[in-house]
């Protein structure tokens, strides 16, 4: 198929792109969210990615964000793949593989040393296969359960009570906010992303926030279930105060879940295997594609946090 256009992402697409986004999810976003979500005022304040068309109606969409990595004392401007996507009556005609092709070129040509992603079993093909990206780690996910019940996890499903316990558990979680920032992994022999002020701040435009609990840090996001998108703890024995204090929180406020996901073989990944209770399930693959990095990506390094759905 011959697509009428392909456009290079801009602030003018805002709107194709969300009603792309609504044809692929079924769900609503709102233009403000899009723009807070590609746009790094101190990364270079510009999108990065191609939508292509069908006349005017909007087909596919590759994108990316810039993102500071750091290892050791070293930094680099690096990219991450987000919101790749192609309408469901235009798939297996090459639109997204070529749309990456030339995300990829834009990003080398403005200096990107590399881009990164988590893909899906949709999009494993399509990066490790079509577009030769490489596979570092995979994921590891936990899940605990906080003990709530099942009254919490019925009131869930109902939108009105749902909505007045999320209004619960976010009282109860905000009782326990902190100003310290969630620092960069303590493993410096990793590659990690850069976790400073201004990175947080960015990362804002998705409602997290961070609480301390037990004596450790937890960057979360409240919901159905309460995602965690980091922690830090100095000691095991330090982890199983902090989760426990959280799990008490949560139970509470009527969180009847708490979730994680870290690089699979890392420290974080060890501490939560061995909290009693851990349910673990296998989550995306860290892939990447080094256009000129001078860094070991294969010591990538991540957790929840950079994802782009935290």
């Amino acid at each position: 198929m011959k697509t009428s256009t392909i456009k290079s992402f801009s602030e003018a697409h805002l709107s194709d792109f969300a009603r792309l986004y609504h044809a692929v999810y079924r769900k609503n976003i709102a233009p403000s969210f899009i723009r807070a979500k590609f746009t790094r005022p101190d990364l270079g304040d510009r999108f990065f990615g191609f939508i292509a068309y069908d006349g005017t109606v909007p087909v596919s969409f590759f994108g990316a964000v810039p993102v500071l990595i750091g290892h050791g004392t070293q930094t680099e401007r690096a990219a991450q793949a987000v919101d790749a996507m192609t309408h469901p009556q235009y798939r297996g005609r090459g639109l997204l593989a070529e749309l990456a092709r030339l995300t990829h070129e834009v990003l080398e040509k403005n200096g990107f040393t590399m881009i990164f992603g988590f893909p899906n079993q949709n999009s494993e093909h399509l990066l490790l296969d079509t577009l030769h990206w490489q596979f570092s780690q995979r994921m590891s996910g936990y899940y605990f359960r906080t003990g709530s019940g099942l009254f919490s996890r019925i009131i869930n499903e109902i939108p009105i009570l749902k909505n007045a316990l999320r209004r619960k558990s976010a009282a109860q979680l905000l009782q326990y906010v902190t100003t310290a920032l969630m620092p960069t992994g303590n493993d410096r022999s990793a590659v990690t992303t850069v976790r400073d002020a201004v990175h947080f701040d960015y990362k804002r435009f998705s409602g997290n926030f961070v609480i301390q609990a037990g004596g450790c840090i937890f960057w979360i996001k409240n919901g159905k279930k309460l995602v965690v998108g980091d922690f830090e703890a100095d000691t095991s024995a330090a982890f199983q105060r902090g989760l426990s204090a959280l799990k008490t929180i949560c139970k509470k406020g009527g969180v009847s879940e708490i979730h994680f996901q870290v690089t699979a073989g890392s420290r974080k990944d060890l501490l939560l295997k061995s909290f009693p209770g851990a349910m673990q399930f296998d989550s995306w693959i860290i892939g990447y594609k080094n256009f000129n990095s001078s860094f070991p990506l294969e010591k990538l390094e991540f957790t929840l946090a950079d994802v782009d759905i935290f």
